[in-house]
């Protein structure tokens, strides 16, 4: 295939509706909202690819105060696959944050997606699961630490800020601070000045996204995600899980969530901060880690 018409550029907001459609091919869960958000929190690291004028492709790429990088939204018309135009994609993404300061990149990879990527230099951390809730009627088993949640707002982000870098091994300050303002949900267990843990919720094309969700003990997770499906009013539920972490494939079990897929969590270059995964029981979402 000749692809001496394809060029890389940033993306703008105007090239909000071909992302969209891409990820709609690719039956993803992102909303229009989603794709706004990836521009606000970086511009400079989002990508569209061109062939012949038409948009063809993503890819997205954040800074994590320098500690490492965090490769997403990497999407290629199906009309256009296995034409060398995703790693195009990614040779860009990894280029942006080698040249920002990230030496470390990261990125959840399918199986198949994990062998291209191999030979770019990645190496698998651990596994990382999707699981669904469909639920036409649904009963929530009792919580007995319900009356330690508490509603969070942006004041509070250097609260849940500082439980989230120790988990997750770096800040995610411009995501969690975006999630704050803009998701549909935001729970905190215990004191806001010192929280023992936090989710946080957005809303999705075909269901609600759950996560992140950091919590101290098993049990604390257990009354934030009740506190999360209680919000959520009977809807879908999408969560994405470090299968690292024992406690949380039980719970979810509990509860009746599915096994949608499975995914490599992968990362390339020295990995020095790897973070505490066992106080993760959601991710933000395969597009952020």
């Amino acid at each position: 295939m000749d692809l001496s018409g394809f060029r890389l550029r940033h993306m703008s907001e105007q090239d909000v509706e071909d992302g969209m459609r891409l990820k709609e091919l690719a039956c993803w869960n992102q909303v229009e909202a989603d794709w706004q958000g990836f521009l606000e929190i970086e511009p400079a690291g989002c990508f569209v690819g061109e062939l012949d004028g038409e948009v063809v492709t993503t890819g997205t790429a954040f800074n994590y105060a320098n500690r490492f990088g965090w490769i997403g939204m990497i999407l290629v018309d199906p009309r256009y696959r296995r034409r060398g135009i995703a790693t195009k994609v990614m040779q860009r993404t990894i280029s942006y944050l080698d040249s920002s300061g990230c030496a470390c990149q990261k990125l959840d990879a399918t199986d198949a997606g994990a062998k291209i990527y191999s030979s770019m230099g990645f190496q698998t951390e651990y596994q990382v699961e999707r699981r669904l809730l469909k639920r036409a009627e649904f009963h929530l088993p009792p919580s007995p630490d319900a009356t330690e949640i508490v509603f969070l707002s942006r004041q509070h982000l250097r609260a849940i800020e500082d439980l989230d870098e120790l988990a997750f091994g770096a800040s995610r300050k411009r995501l969690l601070e975006r999630y704050l303002r803009k998701g549909r949900f935001s729970f905190a267990f215990g004191e806001l000045a010192r929280p023992k843990g936090f989710v946080l919720g957005r809303l999705g094309s075909s269901a609600y996204q759950v996560g992140p969700l950091v919590a101290q003990t098993p049990e604390i997770a257990r009354s934030l995600l009740q506190a999360a499906l209680v919000a959520t009013a009977g809807a879908p539920v999408i969560v994405d899980i470090p299968v690292v972490n024992p406690h949380i494939v039980g719970l979810l079990e509990e509860y009746g969530f599915e096994r949608v897929r499975t995914l490599n969590r992968m990362y390339r270059g020295d990995n020095p901060y790897p973070g505490q995964p066992e106080q993760i029981f959601c991710l933000a979402g395969f597009e952020f880690g």
